[in-house]
């Protein structure tokens, strides 16, 4: 964790001075932070989350997993709202990954939740060129080759538990 903390450090800095920045530092800081989960840990993964949405309001890794720290933190106010943006974001080919995040978002609504479903958790997983960049959203708005291919667990659900993880 203290590499990839000086190495976020590093990222923001060349960012600030110009530079092109690589938000994938921040990004799976803010992931280790989400898995250790020890004291602190959720609101430094949360101010880094937020950091990438500052830069790219529509990356739909860290939104998903800015959702996921809300609802395991008992914000399921703020969890159901961020599952909405990923909604908004996902193209309308996505059919599966939306019928996820609606799924996810039906079951804060029924008190349900999407933790800990059945005794098993769900899996999300992403399958492509997603990984968090300043380049991943076009002038349109529009995403740069992003898609999410959702693995599924024997229940059908994702697994906000693992959170979503970029691939190379």
């Amino acid at each position: 964790i203290e590499s990839m903390e000086q190495a976020t450090r590093i990222e923001e800095q060349s960012r600030l001075s110009g530079g092109a920045g690589n938000l994938r530092y921040p990004f799976y800081l803010a992931r280790l932070y989400q898995v250790r989960d020890e004291d602190g840990d959720s609101e430094r993964a949360e101010q880094l989350f937020r950091s990438i949405l500052g830069v790219n309001d529509q990356e739909i890794n860290t939104l998903l997993n800015l959702a996921i720290l809300y609802e395991r933190e008992g914000r399921q106010d703020e969890a159901m709202n961020t599952y909405e943006e990923v909604l908004d974001i996902l193209p309308d080919e996505a059919g599966e990954a939306r019928s996820q995040i609606q799924t996810f978002i039906g079951n804060i609504r029924s008190g349900v939740g999407n933790l800990n479903i059945g005794g098993s958790t769900p899996v999300v997983e992403e399958v492509g060129n997603s990984i968090p960049s300043e380049e991943s959203a076009l002038p349109d708005g529009t995403q740069n080759e992003q898609e999410i291919v959702p693995e599924t667990a024997p229940e059908g659900n994702l697994n906000p538990d693992q959170g979503a993880l970029p691939s190379e």
